[in-house]
């Protein structure tokens, strides 16, 4: 409550709480959504979350990504049959921490909110970079599902959560017809622990994220990183995509792309194996590692393979 009173009294428009069920506040405070008028454009904004970190949320202050669906899709819908609307973005909290592979259910309900009119939807919480993917709605529109932003500043000091992205989306009016998202770019940036304190810069692979910058390129197509200086070069193409949608229908089919036909106790030896690399300064130490944590469990647990279908974002 000290938070939405500060933020009223300097004017700086938010999204995803409230006082309480009585509305209060500006007019037409009772709308979860703001609309933000910038250079032309009139954009519109809806968070919610997954969760309240264990705390309950007896007055309902909170938008619930599960528990409220049905307001956060008619509120995207609303939104995007506004006609002095010229985008809508989702912001969720959601996500496994520490986890680069976006669950299954969060990629469906990204999907279900790109369908019900949102433009992009661009994810928090788990600590860490998790990829994007493109959706293309059943009227051919397309949507843009960034799971996870990473880390912009905290206090955490393993090497994945020090990194993170600015996501960059360029938005373009035709002459005819809807304003339509058309590029996306994003800045890797890092955590800095110079001289005591925190300071986020553009990750360059120097001051020891190189091997962050390593994981987010894995993570998200390398031809879509954009320089640190305005004004931005967006990409207007990339040709990496496939290689992401290859690793998003690995993680999907509950395989890791390194060891083909795993169950999901070997994959989670393995994404355990890579968490390690990313902290260990020393990559050829964390190879070897890897492979004795993974040889050792395949000795004393062979497991049979499991496949499933992957998931795919274009049907």
């Amino acid at each position: 409550i000290r938070t939405i009173q500060n933020m009223n009294k300097r004017g700086m428009p938010f999204t995803g709480t409230r006082v309480g069920k009585i509305h209060s506040g500006p007019p037409a405070y009772g709308d979860w959504s703001r609309l933000i008028k910038r250079k032309g454009f009139t954009t519109a904004w809806l968070a919610c979350a997954e969760m309240t970190n264990g705390l309950p949320d007896d007055k309902r202050q909170v938008l619930m990504c599960h528990r409220d669906r049905m307001t956060v899709m008619s509120e995207l819908k609303r939104l995007r049959s506004r006609k002095d609307v010229d985008a809508v973005f989702l912001t969720p909290h959601w996500g496994e921490e520490n986890q680069h592979r976006p669950q299954r259910r969060h990629r469906l309900y990204a999907r279900a909110a790109i369908e019900a009119g949102a433009t992009a939807v661009i994810g928090t919480h788990p600590h860490v970079v998790q990829p994007w993917e493109k959706v293309v709605t059943e009227d051919g529109r397309e949507g843009l599902a960034i799971y996870s932003t990473g880390n912009f500043i905290s206090g955490q000091v393993r090497y994945m959560q020090r990194a993170g992205i600015l996501a960059l989306l360029r938005l373009v009016r035709p002459a005819k017809g809807r304003v339509r998202l058309a590029s996306a770019g994003y800045i890797p940036s890092w955590v800095s622990f110079a001289r005591g304190r925190r300071v986020v810069t553009a990750n360059t692979g120097k001051e020891g994220g190189s091997t962050a910058i390593r994981t987010t390129r894995r993570l998200l197509p390398s031809g879509n990183i954009v320089a640190p200086s305005v004004p931005f070069e967006m990409p207007n193409a990339c040709r990496t995509i496939p290689a992401v949608e290859q690793r998003l229908a690995a993680l999907g089919d509950a395989r890791h792309p390194g060891l083909p036909g795993t169950t999901r106790k070997r994959k989670r030896i393995a994404l355990q194996a890579d968490e390690n690399r990313v902290r260990d300064t020393t990559p050829r130490r964390a190879a070897k590692k890897r492979k004795r944590r993974v040889a050792s469990a395949q000795k004393r647990a062979p497991l049979r393979p499991r496949h499933r279908a992957p998931f795919s974002s274009h049907k």
